[in-house]
């Protein structure tokens, strides 16, 4: 996944970004003591870095969502903020990935949940 890389339409940056994270990866796995690795600092400095943009590459269609209807409202005061009220798509979705866990509970093995509404 692309998720820490700018959006494509940027071809330059996109690929100067992919090439720089893949050669920080490959040198920190062949020279760094795994132990010691922050994952917890490395994790806030990457949502510090998020911009909106980077999660609306893949995830377009989230302004029409019929059958959730609080969620639909949520994203639409984040792509249609209004002045000094912006948000970034990390603040509610914070812990989705990276998270030490056994497995990773995918959500097309789970009930469906349906939410009330407003």
């Amino acid at each position: 996944m692309d998720c820490h890389l700018p959006a494509p339409h940027d071809t330059f940056e996109f690929f100067y970004s992919k090439t720089a994270h893949g050669i920080k990866d490959i040198f920190a796995h062949f020279t760094q003591d795994m132990t010691r690795y922050d994952h917890e600092l490395q994790r806030q400095k990457a949502y510090f870095s998020f911009k909106n943009d980077q999660c609306q590459k893949c995830h377009r269609n989230i302004l029409y969502m019929p059958d959730k209807r609080g969620a639909m409202l949520a994203h639409r005061s984040v792509v249609y903020a209004r002045p000094g009220y912006e948000k970034r798509c990390v603040d509610c979705h914070r812990d989705l990935v990276h998270n030490p866990r056994e497995y990773y509970a995918y959500k097309h093995y789970k009930i469906s949940y349906r939410g009330l509404g407003l």
